[in-house]
């Protein structure tokens, strides 16, 4: 549940085009390609027409390569994150149990003091 609930916080319809746009720069810093003077009007016209062989080259091909390395460092953050925060809840239900275990001391009559 927490999971998903970090997921939706990430990637809802107001990040997703930010995430998106750092993914295709990322792609194209690594793939060394020119962005080709492409602008959003040109994209969402080959989105419209679905031309899948034109997008692919110069919008597709580089948010995959780019998605790459941006979800190996929010995975190792992520993991580093729910590491640390596992066993915080580890060392406190560990604490809470052992607390509940302790007996009461009883005095030498049989009763509670």
């Amino acid at each position: 549940m927490i999971a998903a609930g970090i997921a939706t916080a990430l990637a809802n319809p107001l990040t997703i085009p930010f995430i998106l746009a750092m993914t295709y720069e990322i792609g194209i810093a690594i793939t060394g390609q020119p962005t080709g003077g492409m602008g959003g009007h040109d994209i969402l016209h080959m989105l419209k027409n679905l031309e899948f062989s034109h997008l692919w080259g110069p919008v597709l091909k580089p948010v995959l390569i780019g998605s790459v390395p941006a979800a190996a460092i929010a995975a190792l953050v992520f993991y580093i994150a729910s590491f640390y925060a596992a066993r915080l809840f580890q060392s406190r239900r560990k604490t809470r149990l052992s607390a509940r275990t302790v007996p009461s001391p009883v005095a030498a009559d049989g009763k509670p003091s």
